[in-house]
């Protein structure tokens, strides 16, 4: 009786995310992975506009509505970028402690994280658990995780995952930068000439591993910054490839076909131009 019931709920609430009667190959996912994570939070209530359905603890309605609007806001101008519309619906889940955004995606509670995407979705820790004293909306706006996952999410309903996390991480990088002016910049995490550096071996594959995230994550953001210059075609041709990235072939052969050359000849070009930086 349990299992019957659960299943008739999926069914529900993929119905209520819009999921399309003969969904594409991949597109399946997302609606399906929403739904999964709605029934985890099933009482909890709901805002929603447009592609977006943000759900929230009870008694914190005003975060959701901010979250809505930052999303609203931030969705024209990585939609422009990216080339990525959300023809199903987007779930937003915010969740009251840092340890339960966590464990909702399966990593340790103690996990440093405000925000994630996971599976389809978006998931935001409650502004109040991470800006503890003082006005929290000041500084959510300005550094919260909202355009940085937005990223993430459009970026994988037009690559469909067929990229290094280099490229994931410095891609939201990028989307929250041209959406909001932000950017994660430390005392350490600075280009200079190139010095102290990441390997293009380290930085592909271990990125999330390697000790100084900060700097990893900055030279993510640099190697696609440099990508979308006009030296490589600019914008449309960034947009060709991001979306040349659902086919069968991989990141690397996608670059090739569209860029004629390598990620690691991508990388050594770049680390040749930092002393224009």
């Amino acid at each position: 009786m349990t299992r019957r019931w659960t299943w008739v709920a999926a069914v529900v609430v993929v119905g209520a995310l819009g999921v399309a009667s003969v969904p594409p190959a991949y597109g399946w996912r997302w609606p399906v992975e929403a739904a999964a994570l709605r029934l985890t939070v099933l009482t909890d209530p709901e805002v929603t506009a447009g592609p977006f359905h943000v759900v929230y603890p009870p008694g914190h309605g005003a975060t959701a509505v901010l979250v809505l609007q930052d999303l609203q806001r931030d969705y024209p101008v990585e939609r422009a970028s990216l080339g990525a519309t959300l023809s199903t619906p987007l779930l937003v889940v915010i969740y009251p402690t840092r340890a339960s955004l966590n464990t909702s995606a399966g990593l340790p509670a103690a996990a440093n994280n405000i925000g994630l995407y996971d599976a389809g979705t978006i998931r935001i820790d409650l502004p109040r658990a991470w800006i503890p004293h003082g006005s929290w909306r000041p500084t959510f706006q300005a550094e919260g995780p909202v355009a940085h996952e937005l990223g993430h999410a459009l970026l994988d309903r037009v690559g469909h995952e067929n990229y290094p996390a280099w490229f994931n991480e410095g891609v939201a990088q990028w989307e929250d930068y041209r959406a909001t002016g932000y950017q994660w910049l430390t005392a350490s995490n600075q280009m200079g000439h190139g010095g102290g550096l990441y390997s293009w071996r380290a930085l592909n594959e271990n990125f999330y591993t390697l000790p100084h995230q900060s700097l990893a994550y900055r030279e993510g953001l640099k190697l696609v910054q440099y990508l979308v210059s006009p030296r490589y075609g600019g914008p449309p041709r960034f947009r060709q490839f991001v979306h040349a990235l659902a086919g069968v072939a991989s990141f690397a052969a996608t670059m090739r076909a569209i860029y004629h050359m390598r990620p690691d000849a991508l990388y050594q070009a770049w680390r040749r131009s930092l002393s224009t930086y």
